[in-house]
C-alpha cells in the first residue's frame, strides 16, 4: 500500500500482511462495455498450468520473474512456498507459455482472495 493510504495499510496489517522491501503493482481497468480481445497463442507455443511440485518448474518461474523485474531474490523454494502457503494462490490460474524449445516464454499468476472476491 502507498505511504499515504493509512486505511489500506491498516486493513492489510489486520489480515496478516507484512511490508517488505520489494513491491510491485499492476492495475488493469476495463472501461465501458467494450468486448474483450480474443487471446491468440502462436501455434508453436503451448499454455499450461505451473507444476508447483516440480522444483525445476519452480526455478524456471523464479528465473523468469527475476529477469522480468530486474530482481535476484526469487528462487525455486520461495516460489514453491508461496504456492503452497498463500491462501490466495490458485493452481488453475497460475500459467506459463512454453516456447517450442521448452523455455518459459511468459508467466501469469492470478491470485484470488475469497474474503474480498478479488483476483
Amino acid at each position: 500500500a502507498n505511504e499515504y493510504d493509512a486505511l489500506r495499510q491498516r486493513l492489510l496489517t489486520e489480515r496478516g500482511f507484512q511490508q517488505t522491501e520489494y513491491w510491485g503493482m499492476i492495475r488493469h481497468m476495463r472501461f465501458g462495455a467494450q468486448p474483450l480481445a480474443e487471446p491468440e497463442l502462436h501455434a508453436d507455443y503451448t499454455l499450461r498450468t505451473t507444476q508447483i511440485n516440480d522444483r525445476d518448474d519452480c526455478q524456471r518461474i523464479a528465473d523468469l520473474l527475476n529477469a522480468a523485474f530486474g530482481r535476484t531474490f526469487h528462487n525455486a523454494l520461495e516460489y514453491q512456498n508461496f504456492c503452497q502457503l498463500a491462501p490466495s494462490f490458485r493452481q488453475n490460474l497460475d500459467l506459463v507459455a512454453v516456447a517450442p524449445d521448452g523455455a518459459f516464454a511468459a508467466y501469469v499468476g492470478i491470485p484470488y482472495d475469497d474474503a474480498n472476491r478479488r483476483g
